[in-house]
């Protein structure tokens, strides 16, 4: 379990090692270093858009672009919501996004079993 959660919040810079890593970072994705504009941009976008792990299994490949045809349909009612004003299941909905955009790039076991079970708790 230890792992996994490991595993979902390395991204997001918070780790559940309680002194930080090598690097000093303890529950701060941000430390003073990185706190210009474009650093915070980067590492939101590389938390929404991780890079793409490919395969060589043609039916996976195609499963994932399916996928990634799912993922932007969501996107596509994520900013209808915004657009209409419900903030709050549009917040819902960009972390389920985000948790789904990386499942799929990165094929990583925890992240595909939060996004299940994201999904799963959302409907």
């Amino acid at each position: 379990w230890i792992r996994w959660l490991d595993d979902m919040l390395s991204p997001l810079g918070f780790g559940t090692r309680p002194f930080g890593d090598a690097s000093g970072r303890c529950c701060n994705p941000f430390s003073q270093e990185q706190t210009s504009p474009m650093s915070i941009y980067r590492a939101c976008r590389d938390i929404a858009l991780p890079e793409y792990q490919g395969t060589c299994v043609v039916q996976l490949e195609e499963n994932r672009e399916a996928f990634e045809v799912a993922l932007l349909g969501q996107l596509a009612v994520v900013s209808l919501r915004l657009l209409t004003g419900q903030f709050g299941s549009a917040a819902v909905g960009m972390v389920i996004f985000v948790a789904g955009n990386q499942a799929r790039c990165t094929l990583v076991n925890s992240r595909l079993t939060a996004y299940v079970c994201m999904g799963s708790i959302s409907t």
